[in-house]
């Protein structure tokens, strides 16, 4: 059998059967112990199909304050929908606070507390926090259209959240056809929502 750039030769010898039997010769395959992919040249074609085949790691870019800020305005109008409200206080909240998922998710109203000028909330469990503890963020207000403390009061006062509430700040949106409004639900919010 002639392949490309190399031949293979598979004699036959017969049996007493009458079957066919491949017989592969030593110098063909010396050891029919081991797999004969396992050889170096194989390997080595191996890794290069798989570097051919890869694609470059595309690192992501870090979220700046022009991206907030394009979100805010598109989210916080004046006369916005709860939807859009949740999410331009999600936003601004995780990034002025540095909060990853987990911590956002997991604050509740009674954490937050409001003040002339800026707000305190408390963090119960963070990754960082060794001894579990807890930690305070406090959070600056500028008074501008882009204060995360000026949406997430406007977020509260819409979504008529009780600030001695135990369940989430943030949680599921359900949309009422009839009023063409939302209300939140209990529980939690999900990574994707």
């Amino acid at each position: 059998m002639q392949g490309k750039g190399f031949t293979v030769h598979k004699p036959y010898q017969i049996e007493k059967n009458d079957k066919y039997r491949p017989v592969l010769s030593d110098a063909y395959l010396p050891s029919l112990d081991r797999n004969p992919l396992d050889s170096e040249f194989c390997r080595d074609f191996i890794e290069s199909a798989k570097h051919q085949k890869s694609q470059p790691v595309m690192k992501k870019k870090p979220i700046s304050t022009e991206i907030i800020r394009c979100i805010l305005d598109i989210h916080n109008k004046k006369d916005p929908n709860l939807k859009n409200l949740r999410i331009a206080a999600l936003c601004s909240l995780a990034f002025t606070g540095f909060f990853r998922y987990n911590e956002l998710c997991n604050i509740v109203p009674k954490h937050i507390e409001f003040h002339s000028d800026y707000i305190r909330i408390f963090v119960p469990r963070s990754k960082t926090d060794v001894y579990r503890e807890g930690n305070f963020v406090y959070i600056s207000a500028s008074g501008s259209k882009y204060c995360p403390v000026g949406v997430l009061q406007r977020y509260l006062d819409l979504s008529g959240i009780d600030l001695n509430s135990p369940l989430p700040l943030f949680r599921p949106l359900g949309f009422h056809r009839s009023t063409s409004s939302y209300t939140l639900r209990s529980g939690k919010i999900s990574y994707t929502t």
